[in-house]
């Protein structure tokens, strides 16, 4: 049996509220193989975000446990916290967060500079992302330049850049309208599988949920 690449145990996590706390996750376990896709859905605030924060080490649990490829992240100084999110994880958002003043093959081109990829490389490995997810006519338009759908499937392929051992997914198609979510969720999912990437996905959507290998429910801080 192949080790898991995320694997969290018993995970709890509490905001103050007032005089009391409101318990967001409680003894969460979750465990992810190489190549698996899994889906957590849940209503907005139920705390599938700070999962996945927990899960991607940018935010921390009150309790538990969280383990990336075997290593024990608990007591990980903030230094290691940050190269194993360089290394080994790949990371998308609702929102594109581009950053608006380079193009989009630049956007892509900078992750893999910071991680150390020489600038020749980093842009024909762009050029090539960007041609699988249908946008390489686009690489030299800034953000403002593209459609929403472009710009989404800019952020996915730059998440894919370095090729990570896991990417963490918070709504990923959640600003886009339903025809061009399904359009961009069918490419991300298309490319992840010829990657046999190693994937957790927060969503509100069941529909999208579905095409997982695997889907939890968060329910009352608790996932099921």
């Amino acid at each position: 049996m192949s080790e898991a690449v995320l694997n969290l145990k018993n995970i709890s996590k509490s905001f103050h509220q007032g005089d009391s706390d409101l318990k967001i996750l409680i003894d969460a376990n979750l465990s992810i193989k190489k190549g698996e896709i899994v889906s957590i859905v849940g209503p907005s605030g139920c705390g599938k975000s700070t999962l996945l924060h927990i899960a991607g080490l940018l935010d921390k649990a009150d309790n538990g446990n969280i383990f990336i490829l075997g290593q024990d992240c608990k007591k990980l100084s903030d230094r290691k916290k940050t190269e194993i999110r360089r290394n080994h994880l790949g990371f998308v958002y609702q929102y594109h967060h581009l950053l608006p003043e380079f193009s989009a093959a630049e956007n892509i081109v900078l992750p893999q500079i910071i991680k150390g990829i020489n600038k020749k490389e980093a842009k024909a490995n762009a050029l090539r992302l960007l041609d699988q997810f249908g946008i390489s006519r686009r690489a030299n338009h800034r953000p403002a330049e593209l459609s929403g759908g472009e710009q989404q499937r800019v952020a996915i392929a730059r998440a894919m850049a370095n090729h990570p051992a896991l990417l963490l997914a918070d709504e990923p198609t959640g600003n886009l309208d339903p025809h061009t979510a399904d359009d961009v969720y069918s490419i991300m999912m298309e490319q992840i599988r010829s990657r046999s990437l190693s994937v957790l996905i927060v969503t509100h959507n069941p529909e999208l949920a579905k095409k997982s290998d695997r889907v939890f429910t968060l329910v009352d801080g608790v996932l099921i």
